[in-house]
């Protein structure tokens, strides 16, 4: 990050091919998944790649641009997202609701 920040052309490449990377496992999804072709996507991201910011956010939107797919920031930490899905798959989580107490309750223990 730090080289990329200096201005680094390999480390501001090893971003783009980083992000064209996770363009095709997004491209893969898409194809498995079976959404419609004019159904509209979001995707999220974790990881501690994405704490370069624009240098594989930026590719990222670009590869994945045309395909009715926008990137979107993550809206919970990924452990307290795990945890959402555990409670959606256990019936636990049937209202939205549940998402904003959980982000008051990641507010208290990760500031």
């Amino acid at each position: 990050y730090q080289a990329a920040n200096e201005g680094d052309p390999k480390a501001i490449e090893a971003y783009r091919d980083a992000a064209y990377e996770y363009s095709l496992i997004v491209a893969a999804l898409i194809k498995k998944l079976s959404f419609q072709a004019n159904e509209n996507i979001l995707v999220s991201y974790c990881g501690g790649v994405f704490k370069a910011g624009e240098y594989i956010i930026g590719p990222l939107k670009e590869y994945i641009a045309g395909n009715n797919v926008r990137l979107i920031e993550p809206v919970l930490n990924p452990v307290t997202g795990a945890a959402l899905y555990a409670m959606i798959q256990a019936g636990q989580a049937e209202d939205i609701g549940v998402v904003e107490r959980l982000r008051t309750q990641e507010e208290l223990v990760f500031s």
